[in-house]
């Protein structure tokens, strides 16, 4: 495994993490609008997370991330939605990682 989370509650607004050899305590309060304030090393901030067909969207500091439900190394996807315009390599040839797979617009 490339890391070993552990969560502890101290008490019923904090937590105790522990990431691989790291240890940090979080306070954690829910807002009115569903979302959670967390006081992280002296300071705040705010995140939602929801659900969706593709998987746990979570929005922190203004910022959003997309966890997918699943990974499969075999295939490739774009985030963003858009018109497959044409294939950049055959099928079946190997694609290096950073490399273009396919054009889209």
């Amino acid at each position: 495994d490339k890391f070993s989370i552990h969560v502890s509650r101290a008490s019923p607004y904090r937590y105790s993490l522990h990431l691989n050899n790291s240890s940090v305590q979080a306070e954690v309060r829910q807002l009115s609008d569903g979302g959670l304030l967390i006081l992280l090393d002296g300071k705040s901030h705010v995140t939602y997370a929801k659900e969706e067909v593709g998987g746990l969207r979570l929005v922190l500091d203004s910022k959003t991330v997309l966890f997918p439900n699943e990974y499969d190394p075999t295939q490739l996807r774009a985030q963003m939605t858009g018109k497959l315009v044409r294939y950049l390599v055959e099928d079946g040839q190997h694609v290096k990682a950073g490399g273009s797979y396919a054009e889209i617009e």
